[in-house]
């Protein structure tokens, strides 16, 4: 599992845990990121773009909320990961 912010453009994910203060995970539930839900980055960056469903959804990335996904490698683009 990774955070989102680390998607790259195109990838596609399924959403595995939400953590952060109760509201803010209840409202992102609300927004639709529930487990098992695929999502797509569009846009990287803060904020970025994220597919839900039929939805495109801007974020801005926070420190005190994570939306964990498990990329779907099969269809991933290539991420460039410093070592």
């Amino acid at each position: 599992m990774i955070p989102l912010r680390l998607l790259v453009r195109g990838e596609p994910a399924v959403v595995e845990d939400l953590c952060g203060p109760d509201g803010e995970v209840h409202r992102l539930r609300e927004m639709g990121f529930e487990p098992g839900v695929e999502v797509e980055m569009v846009r990287v960056g803060n904020p970025c773009i994220v597919r839900v469903g039929h939805h495109r959804l801007c974020l801005r990335c926070d420190d005190s909320i994570h939306i964990l996904v498990r990329p779907k490698h099969d269809a991933a683009p290539t991420r460039d990961v410093a070592v």
